[in-house]
């Protein structure tokens, strides 16, 4: 989940039910669309904020979750990265 009303008052966005399996699924598809549309240092993903918490999002450990974000985060990477070995093979 997002919510950053503390901080954006009525100029807000929430986003509920975040869950790792959807996170990993969005993560691979910015990966490939930064590949794609980008070149040289400009293929480059920046995740902003892991520890989040105030804001209800947060890539660290939790109860729920446990390393869940964290394995999503590593899953996607490697999922990107091989597919990009079986381009060039």
């Amino acid at each position: 989940s997002w919510d950053n009303t503390p901080r954006r008052q009525n100029h807000s966005n929430v986003f509920e039910y975040a869950r790792p399996g959807a996170y990993q699924a969005w993560l691979e598809a910015v990966l490939e669309e930064t590949h794609e549309q980008n070149f040289g240092e400009e293929r480059i993903v920046f995740i902003n904020a892991w520890n989040e918490w105030g804001g209800g999002k947060h890539l660290e450990p939790d109860k729920r979750y446990g390393h869940g974000f964290l394995e999503a985060t590593r899953n996607a990477r490697d999922a990107w990265l091989l597919k990009r070995e079986q381009v060039l093979s």
